[in-house]
Parts: C-alpha cells; sequence; structure tokens
C-alpha cells in the first residue's frame, strides 16, 4: 500500500473509506458493503483494488486536480458586462447565440433538448420581440418587412425534418357528427319521481315502464353547441319535457284574463326583482360557450329565486295598490 501524504477526501469519500476498510480487514461481506455504498459488487471490487494498491488515496476522485474548461475571469467579465448592458432580458440560450454571433464569444452549449421543447408560440414572444428591439424595429410596417429573413433565420436553426412524412390527417366519417362531438357533458342523478336538475332548470323525464329503471341512477346530459338539451342512458335518447323554476308571467294572460289580472300583475312585480340568470358557476354554458365561466356577482336590486321573501311580496302589492 503507497504512502500519498496528507490526503483531502470529502465525507462522501470518507465514507466510503469505512467501508471498504471494513471489507479488506474480512468485517464486512462484499455484498453487505455494496448494498450500504448504493454500488454494484463490481464496483466495490473497483474500489477495493484501488485501496489495496493505493490506500486511501486510490478512493479520492481522479478528477480532482485536473484542468477544467472554465472561462478566464477576464473573458467571464467582459461576457457579463455586455449581457447587463445589451442582453438583460434574454434568456442563456439566446443570449449564447448573440455572444457568439455578435461578439464572437464562444460558449459551451447546453443540453440539445432545449431547443426542442420550446413551443412556437413562446419562442416567437421571446426571440421575435427582443430581435425587433436589437434591430431598432418599432413600426408595424418595418416589422412586417423584417418577417421574412427572421423566419428564414429561425427555421434555419430549429426546423427538423419529420422522420415520416406521411400525412395522418383523415376525412370526416359519415357516421361522425361534430355537434356531437363538441357537445359540453354531464351527469345527473334521476329522482325518484323521474326528475333531474341542470341550469336551474327541472326536466321532468316521461314516465314509461323503461324510463323507471332509471330511477337513482345516472344519465348524461348532452348540451350541443346551438343551446339544444339531450339526454342519454347507455347511448340511448331519453324523451323529456321541460318544467322551468324561472318562468315568466306572460303580459298578453294579464291582459286577457281580467279576473286574473291584478293576481298577475303582483306576480310580475316580484319576478322583475329575481336575478334570472343562468349558468353563473364554473360551467360553460349556452350563453357563453367557448369563454372562460364567470363567477356571478350579484346584480344590483335583484335576488334570487331562493330569496325571494313575503317582504317582496308586500312591496309589489303596495306599488300596484299605489298605480
Amino acid at each position: 500500500m503507497a504512502n500519498h501524504g496528507l490526503i483531502t477526501m470529502s465525507m462522501r469519500e470518507l465514507d466510503r473509506l469505512k467501508i471498504i476498510q471494513s471489507v479488506a480487514d474480512g468485517n464486512m461481506h462484499i455484498l453487505t458493503a455494496a448494498r450500504k455504498l448504493g454500488l454494484s459488487r463490481r464496483q466495490v471490487d473497483r474500489l477495493l483494488r484501488r485501496f489495496l494498491a493505493d490506500g486511501p488515496a486510490g478512493l479520492v476522485s481522479r478528477k480532482r486536480g485536473q484542468v477544467h474548461h472554465q472561462l478566464s475571469s477576464e473573458l467571464t467579465t467582459m461576457a457579463l458586462n455586455i449581457i447587463r448592458d445589451r442582453y438583460a432580458d434574454f434568456g442563456p440560450t439566446l443570449a449564447c447565440e448573440k455572444l457568439r454571433e455578435v461578439h464572437g464569444i464562444h460558449i459551451g452549449k447546453g443540453s440539445q433538448a432545449k431547443g426542442r421543447v420550446e413551443r412556437a408560440n413562446l419562442t416567437l414572444q421571446d426571440r421575435l420581440v427582443k430581435e425587433l428591439r436589437l434591430q431598432g424595429i418599432s413600426s408595424m410596417d418595418d416589422a412586417n418587412a423584417y418577417a421574412p429573413s427572421y423566419i428564414a433565420d429561425h427555421n434555419k436553426r430549429f426546423a427538423k425534418p419529420p422522420r415520416n412524412d406521411w400525412n395522418a390527417h383523415r376525412p370526416l366519417l359519415p357516421s361522425e357528427d361534430l355537434d356531437t362531438v363538441f357537445t359540453w357533458r354531464e351527469q345527473r342523478k334521476v329522482s325518484h319521481v323521474l326528475t333531474l336538475q341542470y341550469d336551474k332548470t327541472i326536466y321532468l323525464i316521461e314516465d314509461t315502464r323503461a324510463n323507471r329503471k332509471l330511477i337513482g341512477k345516472y344519465i348524461d346530459i348532452y348540451e350541443y353547441p346551438a343551446g339544444r338539451i339531450e339526454f342519454r342512458a347507455a347511448g340511448v335518447t331519453v324523451p323529456y319535457v321541460t318544467y322551468d323554476r324561472l318562468p315568466q308571467v306572460d303580459q298578453g294572460a294579464i291582459v286577457d284574463n281580467k279576473r286574473l289580472g291584478h293576481v298577475l300583475e303582483v306576480v310580475q312585480a316580484v319576478q322583475q326583482q329575481r336575478d334570472d340568470r343562468r349558468s353563473q358557476g364554473d360551467v360553460p354554458a349556452r350563453t357563453n360557450r367557448g369563454q372562460r365561466p364567470a363567477h356571478g356577482k350579484a346584480v344590483p336590486g335583484k335576488k334570487r329565486q331562493r330569496q325571494l321573501d313575503a317582504q317582496d311580496v308586500e312591496r309589489a302589492l303596495r306599488s300596484k295598490v299605489l298605480h
């Protein structure tokens, strides 16, 4: 075993030394040492041979003390000053490109996977804006004139030919209905009286022997882009009728029915205090299809259906008496 004098070791190397020393002294089996070190038996054999040949120095990393390829302090300072002055908001990849192309400073490349994971829109938002600034472009006409040269340079950097240029697009089959494909779908549970609720509306399912089997089960609700509602159970359409919890009194009924005219006028006055908006929850609705759903805010002077009480009826009665 050679004597190397003073040796510098890391904590990890010291732990290895204790275990390899135990193996060399016959106090620990080599498989136990491999399990403790998280290494294979072959690696432990290699460490043991180096320990027996060179002593503790054989366990020290052989990369320690080697000359690295780090940039000189002067070059590093110059590159940092250039980046701070001209490319402060650039990412590392784009800044390295500019240092190489404009200033002749070559810096080691990073992983090539970086370019593959960039999305086109994010790349354009980052690179194109900075390129326009470097070119001194501040108008739409100048940007449009610069676009062809930028696109050519961008494609030269990032474009990759496909492994297979076969076109995977296929025509729409006659059996495929795009309206059905783009439906908003939810599930609702059928009550014991063959009703269910969706978008503040109660739906009454037709009372048949087949439909009674759906009691207590969930069925699918298809809401089409045009607003049509369809119920399906196991792919079969379920007929229904609508009971709207937010009905409106027809003005014609007030005029035609003189006996009920005053009562209907009061009901209509109460309805004017009601917030009749639907789908103020967290799902798209027929009125905002394709848009991000907004949380409902209270409308001044309006109340929800469940918030209407006897005081609202009294106010409606007083207003009609005064008139």
